[in-house]
């Protein structure tokens, strides 16, 4: 990966070290992986800018020894990117044009010269000299515009696949392990191998061990994942069956309640026909209870017959004919009671006129023989 930024020149350091930059490419259609052409005469102008800038790694982990690439990358409003997560492990001192020997071949590059941060980052320099005696350790340059401009100045007009940096300044150098560079020729060079302890003699040995700690440890968690993603897999399995069963039951459940809602209008279909049929018998019956009595008697009850068929009930036809009846029976009894004092007074005055009678008779009779 290439990336074009600013950073802000940091220095210290005691272990010397050497990285190659990036290579000088001598054919003019020549590039690095990321399109970029690095001419001999820009580089010569500009190689002075990477005195002071940082050697830079991305810690795999917390024992900050093995390392990955530049680290993640965020962008602020303004443009300017930044690393959260890289780590300034040293100090570039010099930059120098060299000619050095890249798999056996003979190549010009632009070469760092510095120190590493040894007393911070104890671990990280003994595996860096350990693992360079077996493997190649890659570099990538960053680079960003010159003060006061925050753009890179090409020579020739900008293109990803290729172009010319012109004007710039050298603002760090990524050491790369896992990831790969944009330039195959920006290597490790050397790192001073001077005042080593005698317990560094067992230093690969030590890596070796950690290495293979580090692959059992990634092996054991793969296993591990595995392991539960096939657990996932048939609890997803058994979810889905439990999902399917519970779809049923909503299905069967909700059949049931359309059944019993169907039921439930055909019951109160049944129970509105049965109430008007009960009111029809009702109404029948109350006819056929009043049919013996007059007009005038059934007047009696007038406002609770007009009613009685808005709401029929065997209560109200108890009540109406107990009405009408009590009436009658209560002018039955007024008239025999009329009649028998009417009697008890035609009596009396029957006795009186008779007494009457009497009371003439005695006064035209003077003496016995005026009976005769």
């Amino acid at each position: 990966m290439f990336i074009e930024i600013s950073e802000t020149n940091r220095r210290t350091g005691r272990t010397p070290i050497k990285i190659a930059m990036h290579e000088i490419h001598k054919n003019i259609n020549e590039t690095n992986k990321n399109g970029i052409h690095w001419d001999e005469t820009y580089t010569k102008q500009n190689m002075s800018s990477a005195s002071g800038a940082p050697f830079v790694v991305e810690f795999l982990d917390e024992d900050m020894d093995m390392v990955g690439g530049h680290g993640d990358l965020r962008v602020d409003e303004d443009g300017k990117p930044y690393f959260e997560n890289s780590t300034v492990v040293g100090t570039i001192e010099q930059a120098t044009v060299e000619t050095i020997n890249v798999n056996g071949s003979d190549t010009l590059v632009l070469m760092s010269s510095g120190y590493l941060y040894e007393q911070r980052y104890p671990k990280f320099v003994n595996w860096l000299r350990d693992i360079s005696k077996t493997q190649s350790i890659r570099g990538s340059v960053e680079i960003g515009g010159k003060h006061p401009n925050n753009n890179i100045s090409y020579d020739g007009e900008y293109s990803r696949e290729y172009r010319v940096p012109k004007e710039f300044d050298y603002t760090g150098m990524a050491i790369l392990f896992t990831e790969t560079p944009a330039d195959d020729n920006a290597i490790l060079v050397e790192v001073n191998q001077l005042n080593k302890s005698k317990e560094e003699k067992t230093l690969s040995e030590t890596n070796n061990e950690k290495l293979e700690e580090k692959i059992n440890k990634i092996n054991e968690l793969n296993n591990e994942l595995n392991t539960k993603s096939t657990k996932i897999d048939e609890l997803q399995v058994e979810v889905n069956t439990k999902q399917e069963e519970l779809n049923s039951a909503i299905q069967e459940l909700k059949e049931k309640r359309e059944s019993l809602e169907s039921q439930e209008q055909e019951l109160n279909e049944l129970r509105e026909f049965k109430k008007e049929v009960t009111q029809k018998q009702l109404i029948s019956k109350l006819e056929a209870e009043l049919s013996s009595y007059s007009d005038e008697e059934k007047s009696i009850a007038k406002d609770k017959i007009e009613k009685f068929s808005e709401d029929p009930t065997e209560d109200k036809i108890k009540n109406i004919v107990n009405e009408i009846n009590s009436e009658i029976a209560k002018n039955l009894i007024e008239k025999r009671k009329d009649k028998k004092q009417k009697e008890e007074k035609i009596e009396s005055n029957s006795i009186n006129d008779l007494f009457g009678v009497v009371d003439d008779i005695s006064n035209d009779v003077k003496s016995i023989e005026d009976l005769y």
